[in-house]
């Protein structure tokens, strides 16, 4: 029999959106709506749910069809192997969070996406300036979240910017390291002077995903050549 998935429910958010000179239709969630998925525990237990990763609060959430499609949030059970959401397969990284699958192999290379409220100082003659580097600046309607439909109205009305930070990490073993020449050179000791050549040659780029990619495949196939 199915485990039943353990359930909490989910705070409201509390952030809302702030005007941008250049609008983004992006949304605090990963796929454009709730789809069915499979939670599957390392018992190879699986439980199913209409699914969606949250960006903002970092949770996997899904919808109460019972109770108005309000959404809930899936406990982040230790037990939990991998959640599959269509073609996309997302792993628990550290405390907090998931992060998608983006290149299969005996080292699995991943992304974690976070979206966070952009904090802001005054510049010179009152211009506002970041604290930090901005990947991405985002804004949303919660009017039109999925599910949602009962968050307060006052939110949409009061926006607030947004910062999409994008990290790699490399998994093997269950175990998931930022995707840094360091940790790559150190999950493939059995073949880094081969590794450590093509980073050279290819003037490796460790934020850049095609590079990533590219190097991970490349890492993956010296590994299974020695098997």
């Amino acid at each position: 029999m199915k485990r039943l998935i353990i359930l909490v429910f989910c705070l409201v958010l509390c952030w809302g959106a702030q005007a941008q000179i250049r609008f983004s239709a992006e949304s605090p969630f990963f796929n454009d709506e709730f789809k069915v998925g499979f939670v599957h525990f390392l018992d190879g237990e699986t439980g199913s749910a209409e699914l969606n990763y949250n960006l903002v609060t970092q949770e996997m959430q899904f919808l109460d069809h019972q109770n108005n499609n309000a959404v809930l949030t899936l406990v982040r059970d230790p037990n939990i192997s991998h959640i599959t959401i269509g073609t996309d397969t997302f792993v628990p990284v550290g405390r907090q969070g998931f992060a998608v699958v983006i290149q299969n192999g005996p080292v699995t290379l991943l992304r974690k996406k976070h979206l966070v409220r952009e904090e802001r100082q005054k510049g010179a003659f009152g211009t506002p300036t970041t604290t930090a580097a901005v990947d991405v600046v985002t804004q949303f309607d919660f009017n039109s979240m999925v599910g949602l439909s009962s968050a307060p109205t006052q939110l949409a009305a009061r926006p607030i910017d947004y910062l999409a930070i994008t990290e790699y990490f490399l998994m093997r073993d269950r175990g998931a390291v930022l995707a840094t020449r360091r940790n790559f050179l150190r999950l493939y000791r059995d073949v880094r002077s081969q590794l450590e050549r093509f980073m050279n040659e290819n003037n490796i780029d460790f934020q850049n995903e095609q590079h990533l990619r590219g190097l991970t495949m490349f890492a993956n196939s010296l590994l299974m050549a020695k098997r």
